[in-house]
């Protein structure tokens, strides 16, 4: 990295203060930019952007939910996305609630299907199984008659969920894809370098 530095009229002593000054706000700028960024990986890219933007792959569960974006949830994750400072040293980690499976979905990898999960996945289910009694069947048990295709892509969309469910309950282990929305990133780095460049060339040229 080069800075011109040109005749601005300052003293060297205030060009040394400003410099000073740039060097202690540094960290906080960086972390800063360093959150938005990786936040922008989940809540507007879906994807992780390093020299190209590498798109998440999309998981069984979004063919029948289309509007659900993945890892946002609650927005824990997002919210979760913080970073500290250590001498000179900016560290972004996943803080709070999020932090307990923030690495596997980043990363990806297989866990174990514990008996609270179980009972989440029956609940929900069950609970597509009575929507679906209701919706596709008569009190009777006789089908009900399905015009057009929206109500056959919407009658098969549920079907899917339910199938989804069922799979997960009876599961052992479940396979969580990785979807990387924190680590070194090309792009992170331009943006990192442009601040600091736009900062110093402030101090010595304007």
């Amino acid at each position: 990295m080069q800075v011109e530095v040109k005749n601005t009229g300052k003293t060297l002593e205030q060009m040394v203060a400003e410099l000073q000054n740039f060097k202690r706000r540094l960290p906080a700028g960086v972390g800063n930019i360093a959150v938005r960024f990786f936040k922008d990986n989940i809540t507007e890219r879906q994807g992780f952007l390093n020299s190209s933007l590498e798109l998440w792959q999309k998981g069984r569960r979004m063919r029948f939910r289309q509007s659900h974006d993945l890892l946002i949830g609650k927005g824990n994750l997002v919210r979760g996305i913080n970073y500290s400072v250590s001498g000179d040293t900016v560290i972004v980690n996943v803080i709070g609630t999020a932090a307990k499976y923030a690495e596997i979905q980043n990363a990806g990898g297989t866990i174990t299907v514990t008996d609270k999960m179980r009972r989440f996945f029956w609940a929900k289910y069950f609970e597509i199984k009575g929507h679906a009694e209701k919706k596709y069947f008569k009190e009777n048990g006789d089908k009900r008659n399905l015009r057009g295709t929206k109500q056959l892509r919407k009658r098969n969309n549920d079907l899917d969920e339910f199938n989804y469910w069922y799979s997960l309950a009876l599961a052992k282990k479940v396979t969580i894809p990785a979807r990387k929305f924190i680590g070194n990133s090309i792009a992170l780095d331009n943006e990192i370098m442009k601040y600091i460049e736009g900062n110093l060339d402030n101090i010595f040229n304007k």
